[in-house]
C-alpha cells in the first residue's frame, strides 16, 4: 500500500505580501532520511550545499540560487514525520511569505521537492553568530546596554509572531543569531519550524519539541499554548544573559521539573555584568519568569516598552566602538 500524498503546498502570491512600515515601534506583525545530494538543484533554482544543523524535524543547510545569492534551506522530510508537522511546517512559510520584519529571515521561496520528499523553505542567509555560541565563548561579552537591545528587539519580534496569533516555542540562544554592523546590534529568530497557531493548541508530553532550559511549566504540564509561553522563555533567555547561566540546570527531568515547582536564583545574587544591578531589569525578569501565565506581562508589546525605557536610562558610549569581538566566535555557517 503507497503512503497517502503529502498535502499540497499553498500558492504564495508575492504580490500581496505585507510590508509593515519600518518604524522605531516594534513590528506586528524514526526512519532514516532520504539523503539529498549536497549539490542537487531544488525546483532547478536553489543548489542545496553543507548541511548546517539537523534537527528532530528539519534539517537546515546552507544554499545559494542560481545567480549565486546565498541563502538558507529547511527541509521537512514526509517520510520521517506526521501530517499535522508537514502542516504547521506549511503555515509557518505562509506567515514568513507575509511578514516583512528585521527580526525575522527574509522569505525568498516555498514548495516541494518529488525528489528529496521533502518541503522546502528558502530565506535568507543569516550572517553572524548564534547566542549560544557567543556566550559559550566568553559572556563578559555582553554588556548590560547589549543585553537590554537584545531583549527589546527580541520582544519586537514576538509581537509580530503574536499578532498573528501564533507562538513561536523555542525562544533559545541556538535559535538567535547576532549580528554587529557599524555598532548596530542585528538580531535575527531564524528557526521558524516551532511555530504554532495559539487556538486551542496544547503540547502532549510526547511531544516536547522546545528547547528544556527555556521551556515554560505549562508546556511541560500540557496546559493551553498561551503567547505568555514565549514571554517565558524571553526571560530565561535574559537571565542567562545577565548571569552566564539557565535560570534551572541539570539534567533534562531535573530541569523540567525544577520549571515547575522550584524558583531560580534570585538575579541580583548571580549577577555577571560589569555594569551594577539593575534593580528594573531584575524586576523585568522575575515576572517572565512567574511560574502562571497571568502572573507574567500582558503582552510583548508591554516587554518592548518596558526594555525600551530601561534601554534610554543606560548609557553606554563604548557601545559600536569596542563592542564585541565577533571574529573570534565561530560563525553559524561553520561546520
Amino acid at each position: 500500500m503507497t503512503a497517502p500524498p503529502p498535502p499540497a503546498p499553498p500558492t504564495i502570491n508575492m504580490a500581496h505580501r505585507r510590508k509593515l512600515a519600518r518604524s522605531a515601534g516594534p513590528r506586528q506583525a524514526a526512519a532514516t532520511p532520504r539523503r539529498v545530494p549536497p549539490t542537487r538543484l531544488l525546483g532547478r533554482r536553489w543548489r542545496l550545499e553543507k548541511e548546517l544543523r539537523r534537527g528532530p524535524l528539519v534539517h537546515i543547510h546552507a544554499g545559494s540560487s542560481a545567480e549565486g545569492k546565498d541563502v538558507m534551506i529547511r527541509l521537512l522530510p514526509v517520510d520521517t514525520c506526521a501530517r499535522a508537522a508537514q502542516e504547521r511546517f506549511i503555515k509557518a512559510a505562509m506567515f514568513l511569505s507575509g511578514v516583512d520584519h528585521p527580526g525575522l529571515p527574509e522569505f525568498e521561496d516555498f514548495g516541494y521537492d518529488a525528489h528529496a520528499r521533502a518541503y522546502v523553505l528558502v530565506t535568507e542567509r543569516c550572517k553572524g553568530a548564534t547566542l549560544s555560541a557567543l556566550m559559550a565563548h566568553n559572556t563578559s561579552m555582553l554588556g548590560l546596554h547589549h543585553v537590554l537591545t537584545v531583549g527589546q528587539r527580541l520582544a519586537s519580534t514576538l509581537y509580530a509572531i503574536h499578532s498573528e496569533g501564533m507562538v513561536h516555542g523555542d525562544v533559545a540562544p541556538g535559535n538567535i543569531i547576532l549580528r554587529q554592523n557599524n555598532g548596530v546590534l542585528r538580531t535575527r529568530l531564524f528557526d521558524l519550524s516551532t511555530l504554532r497557531h495559539v487556538k486551542g493548541h496544547s503540547q502532549h508530553k510526547e511531544e516536547l519539541w522546545a528547547t528544556p532550559g527555556y521551556m515554560a511549566p505549562e508546556l511541560i504540564c500540557d496546559e493551553p499554548l498561551t503567547c505568555s509561553s514565549d514571554l517565558y522563555s524571553l526571560g530565561a533567555l535574559l537571565y542567562e544573559m545577565v548571569s552566564g547561566a539557565a535560570p534551572f540546570v541539570g539534567s533534562h527531568a531535573q530541569v523540567l521539573r525544577q520549571h515547575i515547582l522550584e524558583e531560580p536564583i534570585a538575579l541580583e545574587r548571580v549577577w555577571s555584568l560589569k555594569a551594577p544591578v539593575h534593580d528594573g531589569l531584575t524586576q523585568l525578569v522575575g515576572r517572565l519568569l512567574a511560574k502562571k501565565p497571568g502572573a507574567r506581562p500582558g503582552s510583548a508589546l508591554e516587554v518592548w516598552a518596558t526594555l525600551r525605557a530601561l534601554r534610554k536610562e543606560v548609557q553606554d558610549p563604548t557601545l559600536g566602538r569596542t563592542g564585541v569581538s565577533w571574529r573570534a566566535v565561530r560563525p553559524l555557517s561553520a561546520p
